[in-house]
């Protein structure tokens, strides 16, 4: 996925940033504060890139469907 994150220059925007915190705060239960004091603003941003990433592969993935062949 860091791959893809260079290859294709993506990168946060601070309000991207402060969304991504929200919610991951919200879903473990905690304040965005909690959040960013116990991982860190780097390892927040890097986890919000690789996810951006997947989605990339998830969006232009090539699904082609095989049909079940009888015995």
């Amino acid at each position: 996925l860091s791959a893809i994150v260079d290859a294709e220059g993506l990168n946060v925007t601070q309000e991207e940033m402060e969304e991504y915190v929200v919610g991951a705060a919200q879903s473990i239960g905690v304040d965005p504060e909690t959040l960013i004091n116990y991982f860190g603003a780097a390892f927040i941003k890097g986890e919000y890139l690789k996810e951006k990433a997947a989605r990339i592969i998830i969006e232009t993935a090539d699904v082609a469907e095989e049909s079940a062949s009888e015995e």
